[in-house]
């Protein structure tokens, strides 16, 4: 049978409505048959068929007749069919989504469950065939094949209402008492530029399977401090070339210090006209000096949740793919121009590379959007609605395992009324049919969540929970913890000289 069979006559298509007009001329006017087949353009044969199952529902009120053609060989209703659709659906929300694959094996397995004929080829594969999937996922449109963003599990479950919501909560208090405008509003982080580009398709010879391309060798990056604001202004970008900055991939006190000092230069804060400063937190940014200075400058510090800058960060949501895009654009054309010669970590070439390609990417339009995306300006408290963090709101719900012969147990784990207007979670289940329809793909597969490590206190040294701060708050705090190590230190030296004179 071919997989695409197109149908030939056009018998079967007349819609019921128009079936029911004729037969009522023909009951109820006392039309011929075939005068109402002439004028709807109907089979009359069929019309005689239909006023007859027409009489029989007036007379015992059974249910209207069907009319066209129907598949023989259905395996699903269309109850059953959109379990599978909202089953596959949530998969994806929860982060653990199925392939063409995983669906085959998923729809066998809910067949049997049901109790359905299926072909012998399903039973003899213990999988759905691929012409299934492919018709599934024609008669389902919302439903589509992509490739997913890779997403680490700490920022799966690190990205909830607990960490975003105070963070939101900050950066509106400031908004609202320094009235800061969409061009005192900043976004500073940094990347590295590397030197080994990635390699894309190319055209070569069918069946050769050892093609390959050259790049250069890998000789550490050169990192990059970038700093946008929300009126789509660009920074000129800031190179690090310190060893200790490119071995510990991030920056130290003194050159975050040196960078805040040229940022100065260019957007010129005061106290008088403060500028907000948004960043993710590390410990180059708690060195006291650094917010000794941004306090006397005018500049506030307000980090973002710890795992939370793939959607709060402006410079992760809309600069950094297409900057890596270009970058790798130039590094390729330069190695295809200059073969055999390697790229150096002081090299010009590369600084020239990065400041085009952030050029290319950074533009007005996508700074504004990155700000518009992320909730940060135009200020959007609806980034805190529940219905975003799908996958760490799941992770509270247990999911519970249905025996066959204790279907009970669903009416008592499943709440309707938790659902709220924005949720994105499809009903799985429906209280209201009869108990042998009571069987959803969530029988068969429970659906994966996210879960939170557990740590043992005597195996692992659990760490303090970090959340979003405003470090140019937290000056005392820094002082006293400065003292404390200098006295530390001191205790130390002194006991060191005691010993060398106990021993001499």
């Amino acid at each position: 049978m071919p997989r695409n069979r197109v149908k030939t006559t056009n018998r079967g298509t007349t819609s019921e409505r128009t079936m029911q007009e004729a037969a009522i001329l023909c009951l109820d006017n006392h039309m011929s048959e075939r005068s109402a087949a002439k004028k709807f353009n109907i089979c009359h044969v069929s019309l005689n068929r239909y006023i007859k199952k027409f009489k029989l529902h007036r007379e015992t009120g059974i249910c209207l007749p069907a009319f066209g053609y129907r598949p023989h060989n259905k395996i699903f209703d269309d109850f059953q069919e959109k379990q599978l659709v909202d089953y596959v659906k949530f998969s994806a929300d929860m982060y653990f989504g199925y392939n063409s694959k995983n669906i085959r094996k998923l729809a066998y397995e809910f067949s049997v469950k049901l109790d359905v004929t299926i072909p012998n080829s399903w039973k003899k594969n213990e999988e759905a065939g691929p012409d299934w999937v492919i018709d599934f996922l024609k008669r389902n449109p919302s439903l589509s094949s992509c490739l997913p963003k890779t997403t680490n599990m700490t920022r799966a479950t690190e990205y909830n209402p607990g960490n975003v919501k105070p963070f939101m909560d900050k950066y509106k208090s400031i908004l609202l008492k320094y009235k800061f405008q969409a061009h005192d509003i900043y976004n500073m982080d940094e990347i590295g530029a590397t030197f080994v580009q990635e390699t894309g398709k190319i055209v070569a010879s069918r069946g050769n399977k050892h093609i390959e391309a050259i790049t250069s060798d890998k000789d550490g990056t050169v990192s990059m401090c970038l700093a946008i604001n929300a009126a789509g202004i660009l920074i000129p970008p800031m190179h690090t070339f310190s060893k200790a900055a490119n071995n510990l991939n991030f920056m130290q006190g003194v050159e975050f210090l040196q960078i805040l000092k040229k940022f100065t230069k260019y957007v010129r804060p005061s106290v008088n006209k403060k500028v907000l400063i948004l960043l993710e937190l590390h410990d180059a940014h708690l060195c006291l000096p650094v917010i000794e200075f941004c306090r006397e400058a005018g500049i506030f510090l307000l980090m973002f949740p710890p795992h939370c800058v793939h959607k709060l960060q402006p410079l992760n949501r809309s600069v950094y793919k297409p900057f890596n895009k270009f970058l790798n654009q130039n590094l390729s054309a330069w190695i295809e121009n200059n073969p055999g010669i390697q790229f150096k970590t002081y090299d010009v070439p590369l600084l020239s590379f990065s400041t085009s390609a952030l050029v290319n990417a950074a533009t007005p339009q996508n700074i504004i959007k990155g700000f518009l995306v992320s909730g940060i300006w135009p200020f959007n408290s609806d980034l805190c609605a529940d219905y975003r963090f799908t996958p760490d709101t799941f992770q509270k719900v247990d999911n519970m395992f249905i025996d066959d012969s204790d279907e009970e147990s669903i009416s008592t784990h499943f709440n309707p009324d938790s659902k709220t207007e924005e949720s994105s979670t499809p009903p799985i289940f429906d209280l209201n049919l009869d108990s042998s329809r009571l069987r959803s793909p969530e029988t068969i597969r429970l659906i994966l969540k996210l879960t939170s490590q557990i740590r043992r206190k005597e195996q692992i040294r659990i760490r303090k929970k970090v959340k979003s701060t405003i470090l140019t708050n937290m000056l005392g705090k820094l002082e006293m913890k400065d003292e404390t190590k200098n006295n530390a230190k001191r205790n130390l030296v002194c006991k060191n000289k005691k010993s060398t004179k106990s021993k001499n």
